[in-house]
């Protein structure tokens, strides 16, 4: 085989595993992206057709940022969309955040067409603060104080630099973030980190609170990207002393940067779907409950730097403990206490917007075999713009015997649909899926009896009911 052939070879094989990666993992949403856990991804792949050593593996630069560029395209989640804010065509834009020292995202953006205040620039690179103050390598947590947020305070920025803002005016770009690592579960108490004790790593400082406030004042519109392997809490984004009319979440799988100026202006349509419920108070969270300074006891006695998560909400974990609150307050059962959805969920599961607009028409039919269930229904895309929309399958199971949540998700699929076009998409549930954990037989059990079939945009909004009877 020529050598081109062999190069046209890899680059297919590049092509199709890097869209299947992209969107198994971005279909919902995207969650965790550690550059080595990609790397690793794709050289355990690559090694399998004929890279024997891994560690050996080596990437060509724009194969990687090609990879990562997709997986922030697919991946990245807009949140909230006030006011046309989003997309922006080109500009003169402020870009805030430490984490902009780098002038990483300045660049993609200058890219697209925007113009990027140069004296904020400057003031941030040449700051003391450092960008990546919170970043966690596996095992270092709480050894280290790797949790530290170091925001620029207000107090250090110069009559120059705010003078400059009524220059670069048509918006103002903040960016937010956090890190997060394997074997370091995030503290709630941040007294040791610069913070104080009632403070967790997940919710906003002092010092952002303060430069969201600051550029309220002086810029109508304010975007916010959220770079964040963890669920914020989101307490602050819908507060009018902030002002704050779009937010986009997105994790950097080492790079992919550039997608986001490519959102940002437009040039891609924003799909990606949360995999977490995002809420107003972490404390609302079962699981917060159990967080603690817990670590793992090494051999000899001492304590590890790995922490962990004495998690004990059981079958009740994440947006099913919400769900199913809900449920239960809604039909007065259970012990539900005085819970508001509304006011406790900020974004839920499967939660994402786009640029398009879709409506789910009807479920056209409901067919099952031995092995699967099969559900078929039409969305149409009712805006101007060719989009992508996660349908979603939840399932309910109101003759079940044994304690369930009030919906689990069971099948979505990820599609395009230009403007003004209906499609047919088809889900399948595996009728496996549907069984629980009998503690008894040790082993799942598929219940006889109906199955509520939910099917919508997220684990909230459910746009088509039907049933099926097993």
């Amino acid at each position: 085989m020529s050598a081109a052939k062999k190069g046209m070879k890899k680059s297919t094989y590049l092509i199709i595993w890097t869209l299947v990666i992209a969107l198994l993992c971005s279909a919902v949403g995207v969650v965790n992206y550690e550059a080595l856990y990609w790397d690793s991804a794709l050289t355990l792949y690559f090694g399998e057709v004929g890279v024997k050593n891994v560690s050996t593996v080596t990437f060509d630069t724009d194969d990687h940022a090609q990879v990562a560029n997709l997986i922030v395209a697919e991946g990245a989640v807009l949140l909230k969309n006030e006011k046309n804010a989003l997309p922006m065509k080109g500009g003169k834009i402020s870009l805030f955040g430490i984490d902009n020292k780098n002038g990483v995202l300045q660049k993609v953006l200058e890219d697209e067409g925007f113009t990027v205040n140069p004296t904020l620039a400057a003031f941030y690179a040449a700051s003391s603060h450092s960008s990546g103050a919170g970043s966690l390598s596996a095992g270092n947590g709480s050894e280290t104080g790797g949790w530290v947020i170091d925001e620029v305070p207000q107090s250090e920025y110069t009559a120059d630099v705010k003078a400059s803002y009524k220059d670069y005016n048509d918006a103002a770009v903040v960016v937010l973030m956090r890190t997060g690592a394997e074997g370091n579960d995030l503290p709630y108490d941040m007294s040791r980190y610069g913070g104080s004790a009632d403070e967790n790593y997940l919710e906003l400082n002092k010092d952002e609170k303060e430069l969201l406030a600051e550029v309220h004042k002086s810029f109508d519109k304010v975007v916010v990207l959220i770079s964040s392997a963890n669920a914020m809490q989101m307490d602050f984004v819908d507060k009018a002393e902030y002002g704050i009319d779009a937010v986009l979440w997105y994790a950097r799988p080492a790079g992919g940067i550039g997608s986001i100026a490519k959102i940002l202006s437009g040039a891609i349509n924003p799909s990606g779907r949360l995999v977490d419920t995002y809420v107003h108070d972490n404390l609302s969270s079962a699981a917060m409950q159990n967080f603690g300074d817990y670590r793992y006891v090494n051999a000899d006695g001492s304590l590890s730097g790995y922490s962990y998560v004495n998690y004990a909400e059981g079958i009740y974990v994440g947006y099913k403990y919400y769900e199913t609150r809900y449920e239960d307050a809604v039909l007065k059962q259970g012990n539900a206490g005085d819970y508001d959805y509304a006011a406790t969920v900020a974004y839920p599961f499967g939660y994402g917007l786009s640029y398009s607009d879709f409506t789910y028409e009807k479920i056209e039919s409901v067919k099952q075999d031995k092995k699967n269930i099969r559900v078929t229904v039409s969305v149409k895309n009712t805006s101007g713009r060719d989009g992508e929309e996660v349908v979603q399958l939840y399932a309910s199971y109101p003759d079940s015997k044994v304690e369930r949540p009030s919906k689990q998700l069971r099948a979505f699929r990820r599609i395009p649909i230009k403007a003004g076009e209906t499609r047919k998409v088809t889900l399948t549930v595996p009728k496996e899926e549907l069984g629980y954990w009998n503690e008894g037989k040790q082993m799942f059990v598929v219940e006889p009896g109906t199955v509520k079939l939910l099917i919508g945009a997220s684990s909230e909004d459910i746009r088509l009911e039907g049933k099926i009877r097993l």
